[in-house]
Formats: C-alpha cells, structure tokens, sequence
C-alpha cells in the first residue's frame, strides 16, 4: 500500500508543477487576448469617431450629441470582441490548441494595458507630426472618412 501511496503523491507533484506552468501561460495569453482587444477597439474609435459623428450627426435623426459617441463607442467594442474572441476561440483554441485562462480580473487589467498603450502611442505620433493632424490625415486617406457616404 505505501507504494502506491509513494507512486501517486510523485504523479501529483509532476502535475501540479505542469499545472502551474499551463496556468501560468494561460494568464498571460489571457491577458494578451485582452490587449488586442482593448487595441482595436481604441483604434477603431480612434481612427473613426471624428467623422463617422458627423455623418450620423446629420444622416440619423434619432441620435443626438449624447447618443452618437454611446453607439460609436458600441460599435467599435462589438467589432473589436468579435474579432479578438474569433482569434481566441479559433486559432489559439483549436488550431494551436493553447490554454488560455479568461478571469475577469484579467481582462480588466489587459483593457487598461491595451487603452494606455493606444493613448500613449497617440500622444506620442501627434507630438512628433509637424501639423499634429496625423491621425487624421490617416483616416482620410485610408478610406475612414464618412461625411461624404
């Protein structure tokens, strides 16, 4: 009996340190997940809040000055979880078959990371643009611009 007792407490010892390796892991590919979501949302608000405003501003009757950054704001997030959480779900998941640990504290902390870096980095170009204008020359010439749809 003692022997068996020997042979499972070295098994739980090993899997316990695997446990703490792939929790480990798992909570910094959560936090990563978390990030880029928190990235593609502040840059598709970014890059889209000045004019897609005007455009609903005066195309959409029903939404006011109050209403209209609520949605934008909506829309970037939905577009931006939907994207994060098919990469989540489909490559890291299935394909690579990672484990990815979801907590609410994590994504916390990861949307605050990703939020700051985005801000950061904006400060960061329009201090050093010559007219301070950068990011909106870049949405006009990519195509982002609304008021004239």
């Amino acid at each position: 009996m003692v022997n068996y007792l020997n042979m499972y407490s070295i098994i739980m010892v090993k899997h316990h340190s695997e446990k703490t390796l792939m929790t480990k892991s798992a909570i910094i590919l959560g936090m990563i997940t978390m990030i880029s979501f928190a990235v593609i949302d502040s840059i598709i608000f970014l890059l889209s809040e000045e004019n897609f405003y005007d455009y609903l501003n005066e195309n959409v009757e029903i939404l006011d000055e109050y209403t209209i950054p609520i949605l934008i704001s909506g829309m970037s997030s939905a577009i931006s979880i939907l994207i994060a959480k098919m990469v989540t779900h489909y490559i890291l998941k299935e394909k690579l078959q990672l484990p990815i640990n979801e907590h609410p504290l994590i994504d916390f902390v990861g949307v605050i990371i990703g939020m700051s870096s985005v801000i950061w980095i904006y400060h960061f170009i329009k201090m050093n643009s010559s007219s301070g204008k950068l990011i909106e020359d870049y949405s006009y010439r990519s195509g982002l611009h609304f008021a004239e749809v």
